[in-house]
């Protein structure tokens, strides 16, 4: 019995093994489309040709629409060959010829692009394609690929070779270790880019995000991959100083001066510029990205009222007339006419529509500033006049509307076949309702929006929040203190500021790292741990450190520390179990001033020193406590916008796994399912020294080794210890889960009814 018992369970393992895996690979197409959903659109044809002349493809079998191909490319073989390498080309791509016009039977096309017959012959298949395009088959949404296949945008962002988000532990970036592994500077980028479009391609990614560069369209490319182009085309018109910023000098952030005569001509030239005839025509991208989030202040839920900045902005910004302000001033007088009619609705006391007095200090409506205004978050708007809130409103639905407007009328004027994306992060009410119509695709992540929308379009590029886990990766910003440190204080225009800084005694390998004081918060503090490792605060909430009270071990009361807001004392108490006593304190003041002699001083509280000091501290008596500091957040999910804290890599394979699948499947409320993509951000692991951003965001390492197991070990990628890309401890497996979640996406999506 029992050996009967055996052989069913062998043979239900053998059957098993021989039956077709539930999660093996389905069939795609040249760009990643899964070819068993097809376009229900007649836009994609194959076919047998009768006839090829140098410029014609005759099917007499065919029965084209007259002249509904143009704008679509025509490939005369289905055998696809590369078009060879000229001085002329920029990149290597598949063999395709646009269509210029075509009747029933037959196919014309542009001379430009060559001779048919080059390649193909009479009686060879054939096929037409396009570009991505969106598209609804049944209740659900999807991207077609070109030739006109379901298609799930799972894009990676941030895909560059420049060393471009801080140093690691020695002092290195992601793109020196990308240089030493893959050539050294004159071979690097093109072994890089095929090496990492494979990895992608091995992980289940299908498409290259928003921010990478060197790895869409360059020669070197063996395989392409469908990507976004990033244009940010607002945000270079504020940078080049061609238009003003309306929140500068009242908030931190950027939006652009929309009604400045330079705007459209300014992203008019940007657009021509990047419209090259190759960007026009390439088929492998799937949609333009006019600009981010973070450089359009007021497009997010979280951010201050656009219509508040151009209410108290600056009458001149950037060195330029404040247009926005003045047109927030025409709109408001066409429809009160009189200033008196707009102060009995708003509650306020303009004596003229102009500037009486001047800015923040007269009583012109173009003198409005801060001052006598509600705080910029919208809610406080809610505490004046109800016409005051409805004028906002309207305002600020007008303001994004001219964007939307004007951004996505310059992009189709260069570039009609490609979609546009909006910004992402995209939540706030008024910039969706004035979006709808205008783009193509909505980036964000919330149900809300798509059923806002009056003129259906899908969520392309569903952002979910970033997934981390410092306490399995090099960013494990936990450990011991240096017990050395200096106390800095100086007065500045901001009113006080005081610094202190915790060093190992060698050198720093970083000696740009300093340069992390800027920002002009009230309390700025780097802690350097005995690996080398910055701590540098910011403002953001996941850059809070909790200090434990006791040096003996991990227990004990933990002490926050962060940017702002802190316990009185409770810097000095760090101070004084560091290193006991303050002594040496110089006071610092004019020239002529005679210097009073060093005084040895206790810390009590930094914050309170009644005159700007500088102190070199060193220990007296009793050795110092070590103090151990671990990063808020570490061990479990925070709750402000960057979910931090993982404990594990695997457990952050996990969330993709989760928030994938359940925003995929989540129907809106007339039961359309409505995203089509997701977006990981991004590839590569941020430095320890790198802004307030010191996150384990990366598929990789910031030494380049994949999060899978094997290569982020003590071994790294090469297997061999005492190389230079081993890692300092051995991390968990990523990897393994998200390419499960990726890879078995379509089959799942096929299965729900």
């Amino acid at each position: 019995m029992k050996l009967l018992r055996l052989s069913l369970y062998v043979l239900i393992l053998t059957l098993g093994f021989l039956l077709p895996s539930a999660t093996s690979q389905p069939p795609f197409d040249t760009y990643g489309g899964y070819r068993p959903i097809q376009s229900r659109a007649q836009r994609f044809y194959t076919g047998t040709s009768s006839h090829i002349d140098a410029h014609r493809l005759v099917d007499a079998q065919a029965n084209f629409p007259p002249n509904g191909l143009v704008g679509f490319y025509l490939h005369p073989t289905d055998n696809q060959p590369f078009v060879p390498m000229t001085p002329q080309s920029t990149y290597r791509q598949v063999l395709r010829y646009r269509i210029v016009k075509n009747t029933r039977t037959e196919i014309f096309t542009a001379p430009s692009d060559g001779d048919l017959t080059t390649y193909a012959r009479s009686g060879d298949a054939y096929k037409t394609s396009g570009f991505f395009t969106v598209e609804k088959i049944g209740s659900r949404w999807w991207y077609m690929t070109p030739e006109g296949h379901a298609f799930i945008t799972l894009s990676v962002s941030v895909l560059t070779p420049k060393g471009n988000d801080g140093h690691g532990p020695s002092g290195k970036t992601h793109g020196d270790h990308i240089q030493a592994k893959y050539g050294g500077p004159a071979h690097y980028l093109g072994n890089w880019a095929n090496a990492t479009i494979a990895r992608l391609r091995r992980w289940g990614f299908n498409t290259i995000g928003t921010f990478s560069h060197h790895i869409q369209t360059q020669p070197y490319l063996t395989h392409r991959m469908p990507y976004v182009m990033t244009l940010r085309l607002s945000n270079k018109a504020v940078l080049a100083k061609e238009v003003g910023n309306v929140w500068e000098g009242i908030g931190g952030g950027k939006f652009p001066d929309l009604w400045h005569p330079n705007f459209l001509p300014a992203i008019d030239r940007r657009m021509q510029q990047r419209a090259t005839p190759e960007m026009v025509r390439d088929p492998y991208i799937v949609y333009l990205f006019p600009d981010q989030a973070d450089e359009l202040r007021g497009i997010s839920q979280h951010h201050a009222s656009l219509a508040w900045a151009a209410w108290v902005g600056k009458p001149v910004i950037g060195g330029h007339t404040n247009y926005t302000k003045r047109a927030l001033r025409d709109v408001l007088r066409a429809q009160y006419g009189a200033i008196h009619r707009l102060n009995i609705a708003w509650g306020t006391a303009y004596t003229t529509w102009e500037s009486d007095g001047g800015y923040d200090t007269g009583r012109g409506f173009l003198d409005q500033g801060k001052t006598g205004a509600p705080g910029p978050k919208r809610p406080a708007l809610k505490t004046r006049s109800q016409a005051l809130q409805a004028d906002m409103a309207a305002f600020e639905h007008h303001l994004f509307e001219r964007y939307a407007k004007l951004i996505t009328a310059t992009i189709r004027k260069y570039a009609p076949h490609h979609l546009i994306i909006t910004p992402n992060a995209l939540s706030t009410q008024a910039a969706v309702e004035a979006f709808d119509g205008y783009f193509d695709v909505f980036w964000a992540r919330d149900r809300w929006v798509y059923d806002t929308l009056t003129q259906k379009r899908p969520l392309g590029a569903s952002a979910m929040s970033y997934l981390t886990a410092e306490r399995d990766s090099p960013l494990r910003l936990e450990g011991w203190l240096a017990p050395q440190f200096e106390v800095q204080s100086a007065s500045t225009s901001r009113g006080r500021r005081q610094r202190l800084k915790v060093w190992h005694a060698a050198p720093l390998p970083n000696p740009h790292a300093q340069f992390h004081f800027q920002g002009g918060h009230p309390l700025h503090i780097a802690l350097f741990d005995e690996d080398q490792r910055m701590l540098n605060m910011g403002v953001s909430p996941g850059n809070v450190y909790d200090m434990l009270q006791t040096g003996t071990d991990h227990r004990g009361y933990w002490m926050q520390l962060r940017s702002r807001g802190y316990r009185s004392g409770s810097l000095g108490a760090l101070a004084q179990r560091l290193v006991g006593q303050v002594a040496d304190c110089q006071p610092t003041g004019p020239r002529q001033r005679a210097q009073t002699a060093p005084q040895p001083r206790r810390v009590q509280s930094l914050n309170t020193w009644s005159a700007p000091t500088f102190c070199q501290a060193r220990a007296q008596g009793a050795p110092p406590q070590r103090t151990y500091y671990r990063r808020r957040g570490l061990g479990s999910p925070a709750h402000h916008g960057f979910r931090t804290g993982y404990g594990r890599q695997e457990d952050r394979a996990q969330a993709w796994h989760d928030g994938l699948y359940q925003g995929l499947m989540e129907p809106a409320a007339n039961g359309d399912y409505f995203r089509i993509g997701a977006n990981w951000w991004k590839f590569s692991d941020n430095g320890s020294t790198f802004w307030r951003e010191r996150y384990n965001f990366g598929l990789v390492t910031i030494r380049d080794n994949a999060y899978d197991g094997r290569e982020a070990t003590t071994r790294g990628a090469d297997g061999l210890p005492g190389t230079a890309d081993d890692e300092a401890h051995d991390y968990g497996d990523l990897l393994t889960g998200v390419t499960r979640a990726n890879t078995g996406l379509y089959e799942a999506l096929q299965q729900l009814k």
